[in-house]
């Protein structure tokens, strides 16, 4: 079975030309097809409104999160600055530890933010 044949979508217009076969064969006249095509139109709006809604909601949430990249982790920038200057090799004697945890902490704020210079614009 490939990837589209289980795919919620694939089942929700199933369903739904199932159902639209049934409405159409009970439909008596043109004007009965008329108003069951009306119908489902009108249905189909609400539901593109109600997704729509649900993707604004979706993408403010979204908004609200914590910059992130991948396994980066989310530090505030303010805090990342501050750790920076705290473990930063010159002042530990340039020891193996402060350079690992220096470049770590550097490289959580290298990407597309970076300044023309490729200094981190973070810190």
């Amino acid at each position: 079975m490939n990837h589209s044949e289980s795919a919620p979508g694939k089942r929700f217009f199933s369903k739904l030309l199932e159902d639209l076969r049934h409405k159409l064969a009970a439909a008596q006249n043109e004007n009965e097809l008329f108003d069951i095509l009306v119908d489902i139109v009108e249905e189909l709006r609400a539901d593109l409104r109600e997704a729509r809604r649900s993707l604004k909601e979706a993408q403010r949430e979204l908004a609200q999160l914590p910059e992130t990249s991948g396994d980066k982790a989310a530090i505030p920038r303010g805090m990342l600055k501050s750790l920076i200057m705290l473990c930063h090799p010159d002042r530990h004697a340039d020891s193996t530890l402060s350079n690992d945890v220096t470049k770590w902490l550097l490289a959580q704020c290298l990407g597309p933010a970076r300044g023309l210079s490729g200094v981190p614009t973070c810190c």
